[in-house]
């Protein structure tokens, strides 16, 4: 893990930041955010996956399924994307893509796991229009985050 580490340190580009890949690697994080206020659950708690591109909410599924899971559900992914971004110095809309896996309901939402290394996002439960929208969503999170890094299509112009 340290070599992997140490490589993303000495990659120029990397399009999550390093500091965010070594902060969300470590299970420990989600003690991180529990002292931040976003509610945890227990391990092996049956889960919505929350997919946010970008810092913003994309769609979201459990298992093999697409669901429209509660505004308050989303409200505690949200809380961890806010906190996971506090506890590294970015902007949340800084985050490339995160899936936060949540329990529970309306009244009782907690957060169980929050991935923003490798997460699967869940492309191929969405039916195809909705596929191809997040697609293209994320497509240009990546293009505005490539911009942001100076390496957009057009950053060999610039002076």
């Amino acid at each position: 893990m340290g070599e992997f580490l140490a490589w993303t340190t000495r990659v120029s580009h990397l399009l999550n930041p390093p500091e965010v890949i070594a902060w969300n690697i470590d299970a420990r994080y989600l003690a991180a955010l529990k002292r931040a206020g976003v509610p945890t659950a227990p391990r092996g708690a049956v889960t919505t996956a929350l997919v946010f591109l970008g810092g913003r909410q994309s769609h979201a599924f459990t298992g093999k399924q697409a669901v429209e899971p509660d505004f308050e559900l989303w409200e505690v992914g949200h809380a961890a994307l806010r906190a996971a971004a506090d506890q590294v110095g970015i902007e949340a809309d800084e985050l490339l893509y995160a899936r936060a896996d949540v329990t529970g309901g309306p009244e009782d939402g907690r957060l169980a796991r929050l991935d923003l290394v490798a997460p699967r996002l869940g492309w191929s439960v969405l039916p195809d229009t909705a596929r191809g929208d997040r697609e293209r969503q994320f497509a240009l999170c990546v293009e505005s985050a490539l911009e942001r890094l100076g390496l957009g299509p057009l950053s060999h112009r610039r002076p």
